[in-house]
């Protein structure tokens, strides 16, 4: 019994190294790639500056596209932006900046 316990921890402690490994290869490619983390996952970042600029980390697609209303995809949901004069400034690199009055933000 003492054998198949050790054999158990051994293999488990294997497991979690490949995972280390893993996770410290994507983190180099991301890095390397420009990328942020949260675009190889279902995570998004949102940094609000007032209500007049928006920065939104781990945008998969643009879904509505108008002056007055902006929903973006993210995977797990989509956060719309609703207001006045909104204008997407940037979509690169999962990344979006929404410039603009915003008036409210909401998640599907």
């Amino acid at each position: 019994m003492h054998g198949k316990r050790s054999y158990e921890r051994c293999q488990k402690k294997m497991r979690q190294n490949k995972e280390k490994q893993k996770c410290g290869v994507a983190r180099t490619i991301l890095r390397e790639l420009d990328m942020p983390p949260s675009s190889v996952n279902e995570e998004f970042h949102l940094e609000m500056s007032g209500n007049k600029e928006a920065v939104l980390q781990g945008c998969k697609g643009v879904l509505e596209y108008s002056d007055t209303a902006v929903r973006i995809n993210t995977g797990a949901r989509g956060v719309v932006f609703k207001g006045m004069g909104l204008e997407m400034k940037t979509f690169a690199s999962g990344q979006a900046v929404v410039e603009g009055l915003i008036v409210s933000v909401e998640f599907d």
